[in-house]
């Protein structure tokens, strides 16, 4: 069985914040190590799923040439 099979009610924070206000405090902490180590980022603001993947697809291909 999966550890978080008995959903978030079951899962402590990691800290004493809201759930919405943790998250919300960890990602801002967090988000300049994510985009420093991301190889690619991509705006998703204004497109679609599917124009998302596209443009992953695409950038895959550029890097295998």
């Amino acid at each position: 069985m999966d550890a978080d099979a008995g959903g978030c009610g079951r899962r402590p924070g990691l800290t004493d914040l809201e759930p919405e206000a943790e998250v919300r405090s960890l990602l801002k902490e967090r988000e300049p190590l994510y985009r420093q180590a991301a190889d690619v980022r991509i705006d998703t603001t204004d497109i679609g799923i599917d124009d998302v993947v596209e443009e992953i697809c695409r950038r895959i291909d550029q890097r295998a040439r």
